[in-house]
């Protein structure tokens, strides 16, 4: 019995339309895993997505943000200090403990850090805020007081900067650090005192 080959070539076109393939011939599970890739995918094309995009598509992408909402006493002279951020306006992966005030991100990369502390201090002093890694000095910005509008006035510092992550171990917390000479107070706000960070890549 010849067997006669079927080409592209012997097909009509539109011989084949979805109305001769029964509903559902085709099937995931009778596609093999990877079988269409970029290789198969005009990657330069326009695709019309109707589908519905489900799952957590922020898994990959955490970010918080914190923020002081109580004023602060008693911040100690020359004093590496937590700053206690107890509160939260998003955190899109619980990675944040308000407690311990530290992000512990379950995914590696990249991230963008930043912090800003809002601080009661006088003329000729100097302010730092820091984002520590592991407990230890990141990134740190440094403000040097000139000259206050009063006898002491709360001076605005920030810093922000990458930190690699390795998505199992690794935490960041904000600090801050005066050289006054007596306790400072930070000053509570939303905008004034804050912690914040999300992954880059």
């Amino acid at each position: 019995m010849a067997i006669t080959q079927i080409t592209a070539a012997s097909l009509a076109d539109n011989a084949v339309t979805t109305a001769k393939i029964n509903a559902d011939a085709v099937t995931a599970a009778k596609i093999p895993a990877n079988q269409i890739g970029n290789s198969e995918l005009d990657l330069t094309a326009a695709y019309a997505f109707t589908g519905a995009v489900t799952g957590n598509i922020s898994a990959g992408k955490p970010a918080f943000h914190a923020y002081l909402n109580t004023q602060v006493t008693g911040i100690a002279n020359e004093t590496v200090t937590i700053i206690p951020m107890a509160h939260e306006r998003f955190d899109t992966n619980s990675a944040y403990n308000t407690s311990t005030y530290k992000f512990t991100p379950q995914v590696a990369g990249t991230y963008q850090f930043g912090v800003a502390a809002n601080m009661q201090m006088g003329d000729g002093k100097t302010l730092y805020v820091y984002v520590l890694k592991n407990g230890t000095g990141w990134q740190q910005a440094v403000l040097r007081v000139v000259q206050t509008y009063g006898s002491e006035d709360y001076a605005g510092i920030y810093c922000s900067g990458p930190v690699v992550m390795n998505g199992s171990s690794d935490w960041v917390t904000p600090a801050c650090y005066h050289n006054h000479g007596s306790d400072r107070i930070l000053q509570a706000h939303t905008d004034a005192t804050l912690f914040w960070g999300f992954r880059i890549y």
